[in-house]
């Protein structure tokens, strides 16, 4: 028994289990950094093979699968916002690279969105074709096919083409621009709530939607929505040539929507079709005996599913500001038919 209890009370004998307890969580803390690091390289390495692929891929369409020429089809669906015009932009400076493009295929499917979202796409769009004609003799055709809707801006980015193809059922037109202002001062009062802006200037705050509107801002208002509404109609006008109507000029610009036969009437359109007759159309005026045709579609990477995961979610009205603070209310310029829902924005 006293040979216990010398063994018990033996300098370092009750600090044994707890050095080996903190052994193991040595090891422990070791095997998990260990299992991290290794889970970071592994993402790392797939984010730099996923920056050698090209952003967009491209899904045949028709044709000989088998040639290199080809056509390609843009899609323009949905409400134009940034992200939009962004893809658009990132799609035509992938197609720069790509000596066998030989035309594109706008197929379009929008109401319209901003007024700056909208002449992005445009821009990037006309420096494209100007860039293939640059120098080059071979024909390099531009059809527009519009299916569901091709209205405002959707119609405005239409014009880049050589021709526009629209369905029977479909509608067009809507050339005009908009601002959406929002007073929401007897609602804040009603709720006890009060501003008040400390200004450099009288027009500082225009747009308030915690004021009515001042004659002299809906005057100012009014001329920048003029305008924009002469970019678009310098636009059109650019595109469709001899084709449009100028004695019409008046009831194009209303801002109406008109269907397939109107359109052709009024020179917004070359012919009613379908996309396939888009397609057709562009292959006929290409001269290509052989050629295939593609849709360029996004190619999602990891660091798209970073992205999702880790950007600050935006609301459902964020595709309406021109920057990344949906808690800031900013006037803005649309062309754009039809009103705008939180549900649809998100499309």
């Amino acid at each position: 028994m006293a040979t216990n209890l010398d063994e018990a009370m033996t300098p370092g004998s009750s600090e044994q289990p707890v050095q080996k307890e903190r052994g193991r969580w040595r090891r422990r803390i070791f095997r998990v950094l260990f299992v991290v690091s290794l889970l970071l390289n592994i993402i790392l390495v797939g984010l730099l093979a996923e920056r050698r692929k090209a952003r967009f891929e491209e899904v045949f369409v028709e044709g000989n699968e088998a040639v290199q020429e080809k056509i390609v089809v843009i899609p323009v669906r949905g409400l134009i916002g940034a992200g939009l015009a962004s893809q658009v932009d990132k799609m035509m400076k992938q197609l720069e690279e790509d000596p066998n493009v030989h035309g594109l295929v706008l197929r379009i499917d929008s109401p319209g969105g901003t007024v700056t979202a909208t002449a992005r796409a445009h821009h990037a769009m006309r420096r494209f074709i100007e860039h293939k004609r640059e120098g080059s003799t071979a024909a390099f055709p531009v059809v527009a096919s519009i299916e569901g809707i091709g209205a405002s801006g959707a119609y405005y980015i239409a014009t880049v083409a050589d021709e526009i193809v629209v369905e029977p059922a479909a509608l067009t037109g809507s050339i005009g621009v908009r601002l959406t202002l929002v007073n929401v001062s007897e609602l804040a009062k009603r709720v006890g709530v009060e501003v008040r802006d400390v200004k450099t200037g009288p027009f500082k705050d225009s747009g308030s939607p915690f004021r009515p509107v001042r004659p002299e801002e809906e005057e100012r208002f009014q001329e920048l929505v003029q305008h924009y509404m002469q970019l678009f109609v310098d636009a059109v006008r650019e595109g469709r040539g001899t084709r449009l109507r100028e004695a019409m000029m008046d009831k194009i610009t209303s801002g109406d929507v008109f269907v397939a036969d109107e359109a052709l009437q009024l020179g917004l359109a070359d012919q009613v079709g379908y996309f396939e007759d888009a397609v057709a159309r562009a292959r006929e005026l290409s001269g290509l005996e052989q050629v295939k045709v593609v849709e360029l579609k996004k190619r999602w990477s990891i660091e798209d599913l970073f992205q999702l995961r880790f950007t600050r979610p935006m609301g459902a009205w964020s595709w309406l500001l021109p920057h990344e603070d949906p808690g800031v209310a900013v006037p803005q310029f649309y062309y754009l038919y039809g009103d705008f829902l939180p549900v649809a924005a998100n499309r």
